[in-house]
């Protein structure tokens, strides 16, 4: 998930205070000038004024973990909480990276520990599957009894999914971290099938391997939808912050 690919962050280790590195650092601000109607330009460098702050401390650099990125709203919202993993070589952290306002700057926390998902829910994509269904699976008769059948096999199959089921390179972002859509795997798609045996047609399951391949990629209607719930289990505590 997205914590940004790119994003170097440095640390004082003797203040434990964050700061993100970029090109921008270095960049101007412009500030409008009320009294004049106009924006004036005022230097800043970021980056020298946090090296002149921590000039004789202990700087170290810490690299952000891929796909570790998670929170309780979606991406497009700038007022929220998110956190992701980083680490220094040897240890690895949490990152809390928030804003009170809009026009606030981010403010990053570190919290010595790791992120934990405490609950899993797996779900199929009832609406999506039975709309694209309607549209592509051209069923002799029994079409509706079909479908219904359809889509209680795959909920079953969904239902049973586990967090090993996400130990895989077949998830896909959502709008929100904290849900993610997860490609069915071989033994997953054999299941469904089946259990679609004993009332679809031989040419009928040909027409349903299609349709479940064809839509299951993803955010195809045939992956599973899984919403994540997470914790930080804090490094050397029992105290665990949701």
């Amino acid at each position: 998930m997205k914590a940004g690919k790119n994003l170097k962050l440095t640390r004082c280790v003797d203040c434990n205070e964050i700061i993100p590195l970029s090109v921008y650092d270095s960049y101007p601000e412009y500030v409008y000038d009320i009294e004049r109607d106009i924006l004036r330009e005022q230097k800043r460098d970021d980056r020298k004024n946090f090296e002149d702050k921590h000039q004789r401390h202990h700087l170290e650099e810490l690299q952000v973990i891929e796909g570790s990125c998670i929170s309780g709203g979606p991406y497009r919202e700038p007022v929220k909480a998110s956190y992701f993993e980083v680490t220094n070589g040897s240890e690895k952290f949490v990152i809390k990276k928030w804003r009170k306002d809009i026009y606030d700057p981010l403010t990053y926390e570190l919290i010595p520990g790791h992120l934990a998902f405490t609950e899993l829910m797996f779900s199929p994509q009832y609406d999506d599957i039975r709309k694209q269904f309607q549209t592509e699976v051209k069923l002799t008769d029994h079409t509706a009894e079909k479908m219904e059948h359809f889509l209680t096999v795959v909920r079953s199959v969904i239902s049973q999914m586990n967090e090993s089921d996400l130990e895989t390179e077949d998830l896909y972002e959502t709008d929100n971290p904290a849900i993610v859509y997860l490609k069915l795997n071989e033994e997953k798609v054999g299941k469904i099938l089946e259990g679609c045996r004993t009332v679809f047609t031989p040419e009928e399951l040909k027409k349903l391997v299609v349709f479940i391949r064809e839509n299951n990629e993803h955010d195809g209607v045939m992956t599973a939808l899984v919403k994540r719930q997470f914790e930080i289990k804090r490094t050397g505590s029992n105290q665990e912050i949701g």
